[in-house]
């Protein structure tokens, strides 16, 4: 599992206008304490004729989503002042994040404030995008370090072949371990 977790960088940065890319950069990986799931979702129209023949014409691929399960590792951002990139994940659940002049506030989510964003999953040589994503089914575990679940909905942005980012920059804080 050790070898296959170092072939895996998820990048994910709120989107200015939601549904509208936002390039996420090395600056922007979320520690993960899993290996992410993914799982393609394509929308079928099926099409029927009715010019007196008994074969139908070939369905529609209409929208694209992928749906993408990660395990993020809760810990802090280095500074007092700086949201953990993690938090990223909440807003696009609903919560609020507030950077005050000496500490950070998160607010309980409201589904009809939620941010969307963007996603790049780095996998074995592939990376995958994910456009307007919202976060769904979040949870908060402890497993001898506190674990933010759920899973991360949105359109696929497609997949190429791209070498994995040479340094990602993660959150310098202590993982939270406390109960």
């Amino acid at each position: 599992m050790a070898e296959k977790m170092r072939k895996v960088i998820l990048c994910a940065k709120v989107e200015t206008t939601p549904g509208t890319e936002n390039a996420p950069a090395a600056a922007d990986a979320i520690r993960l304490a899993g290996a992410p799931e993914l799982s393609p979702e394509f929308e079928v129209i099926e099409r029927t004729i009715f010019n007196g023949g008994s074969v139908d014409e070939l369905p529609i691929i209409g929208k694209k989503k992928l749906s993408l399960g990660v395990k993020a590792r809760l810990a802090g951002s280095g500074s007092a002042t700086t949201a953990p990139k993690w938090m990223r994940l909440l807003q696009a659940a609903g919560a609020k994040v507030a950077v005050g002049a000496s500490d950070v506030d998160l607010t309980l989510p409201d589904l009809d404030e939620g941010k969307k964003l963007t996603v790049y999953l780095y996998r074995a040589g592939v990376l995958y995008k994910i456009i307007g994503a919202a976060f769904q089914d979040a949870a908060i575990t402890y497993d001898g370090g506190w674990v933010l679940t759920g899973t991360l909905v949105g359109k696929y942005g497609g997949a190429t072949a791209s070498a994995m980012l040479a340094s990602p920059v993660y959150d310098t804080g202590k993982i939270y371990s406390g109960i």
